[in-house]
């Protein structure tokens, strides 16, 4: 009796999963309100707010808004060549109602510009227009801190090989702060990352530096004390080539991604500390599992999620999660499996939700905004083996027992609902071995149960609750 009703539920349970809890297409791009989105979006209130690089009134590319459940997209600004042209790989940064970012092309001298407008599409303002000398086609996205915008361009500077520069956030005080010029770098595409004090900045270059496959730097916010930290090189005990996106921060060690190197060549994740040394290879992709990343990662505690632009499955990208030491990689989802495939950016979370765009594919082939819930996902896919905790009777009424053991710090265990809602939620001592739960009459059906430790997951599972 048990296992006719558990089997047939568990397959329906699977399928409201797969279909509508875990990924939706929001909205789909249609070339005259935007196309190849290749950037990251921003979450303003219940709005996400992003770039195409192409598409818009003059096919010049466009800034969107649209609400988080897909609804209400608007096209508030088309550029149009001497208002900016090609945003590249960058995402806006948003200070109160106003929104900062940068094209890769246009402007007055065709070398990209800085623009600011208002989250409403009003009031475009062109900051600053490039012109070669003092910075030439940025590809990567601005930081804010304080009243002060900074960013690199990929070439101009003296020496072609792209540049370091800040300005204020009303268009003044534009300053080079830094040429690059080959072996200390050369072209970055990404963005800068600052420390938790501010004085320092830390950033990648995907060329130049001693190998010629790109290195990682830091330098101080004025632009001085400038030091190459460590130089790529997927050549002779391959550790990386060409890191795109930009690096996130967590104590003093950061995270990133190199798009090439490894032993396979399909690109790594990697782990620094901020003085450069203790660099690890922390997990390289196979191409199966993921391969080429171009975007940035993110970190949820301990878990790092991030986006491969090729490989998995039907070699079309893939979301996916590993823990910040390495171990426990899983690929949550395959755009093998969906109707847009080679994502480029970063994803962008809320809740139990990540947002983010895949630059191909949809209805009109034009790219996609598409939300993932990545708890559930992690809570399908992650198949830890039950060694330290036990849930019985399985099923049951939604009264049941836990059993702790080896665990000796306090643990949280969270029940999910078939949406992905938490239902239920319950501090576990490590003075009780066998803990009495009662989701009382809340829940019924199939549900998720997690338990984890400051953050770490530790175990979950699956409960069937018959009423």
């Amino acid at each position: 009796m048990v296992k006719k009703y558990f089997l047939p539920l568990a397959l329906f349970f699977a399928g409201i999963f797969s279909a509508n809890a875990q990924y939706a297409d929001i909205h789909d791009f249609n070339g005259t309100a935007g196309s190849i989105p290749q950037g990251s979006l921003i979450l303003v209130g219940n709005k996400l707010y992003g770039m195409t690089y192409q598409g818009g009134a003059n096919n010049d590319g466009c800034v969107f808004s649209v609400d988080t459940n897909g609804s209400d997209y608007k096209d508030i600004l088309d550029f149009a060549g001497s208002n900016g042209k090609y945003p590249y790989f960058g995402k806006l940064v948003c200070s109160g109602e106003v929104l900062y970012g940068m094209t890769g092309s246009g402007g007055s001298n065709n070398d990209g510009c800085i623009f600011s407008v208002d989250t409403n599409g009003s009031h475009y303002k062109d900051l600053h227009d490039f012109n070669g000398t003092q910075g030439k086609e940025p590809q990567g996205s601005l930081t804010l801190y304080g009243k002060l915008l900074y960013g690199m361009t990929n070439l101009g500077g003296p020496n072609t090989d792209g540049c370091i520069f800040s300005i204020d956030t009303n268009g003044n005080g534009y300053k080079d702060l830094f040429n690059f010029g080959g072996n200390n770098g050369s072209n970055p595409d990404g963005d800068l990352t600052f420390s938790v004090s501010g004085k320092e900045l830390y950033g990648t270059t995907t060329l130049g530096g001693l190998y010629g496959s790109g290195c990682i730097f830091s330098i101080d916010s004025n632009g001085t004390n400038y030091k190459d930290l460590f130089d790529f090189n997927d050549q002779s005990n391959p550790k990386g080539a060409n890191p795109p996106g930009a690096m996130i921060l967590s104590g003093a060690r950061l995270f990133g991604m190199a798009t090439n190197g490894g032993v396979q060549d399909y690109g790594l994740i990697y782990s620094i500390d901020t003085n450069g040394t203790n660099y690890e290879d922390v997990f390289e992709f196979a191409n199966t599992n993921g391969g080429l990343p171009q975007g940035s990662l993110t970190l949820s505690g301990t878990t790092l999620y991030g986006m491969a632009t090729n490989g998995s499955g039907g070699n079309k990208g893939c979301i996916f999660s590993v823990d910040s030491s390495g171990k426990n990689y899983k690929v949550l989802l395959s755009f093998s499996n969906t109707s847009c495939y080679y994502p480029l950016g970063s994803l962008t979370f809320s809740g139990n939700m990540a947002y983010g765009t895949a630059s191909q594919g949809g209805t009109n082939n034009n790219g996609t905004i598409f939300r993932f819930n990545y708890v559930l996902a992690g809570i399908n896919t992650i198949n830890i083996a039950a060694n330290t905790i036990k849930l019985y009777p399985n099923p049951n009424n939604g009264q049941f027992a836990m059993a702790l053991e080896g665990v000796d710090k306090t643990t949280l265990l969270q029940v999910y609902n078939v949406m992905g809602q938490v239902v239920y939620k319950q501090l576990l001592e490590p003075t009780t071995d066998i803990h009495t739960i009662d989701l009382g009459s809340q829940v019924s059906g199939v549900c998720l149960w997690r338990v984890t430790e400051n953050g770490s997951l530790l175990n979950e599972g699956k409960i069937v609750i018959e009423k």
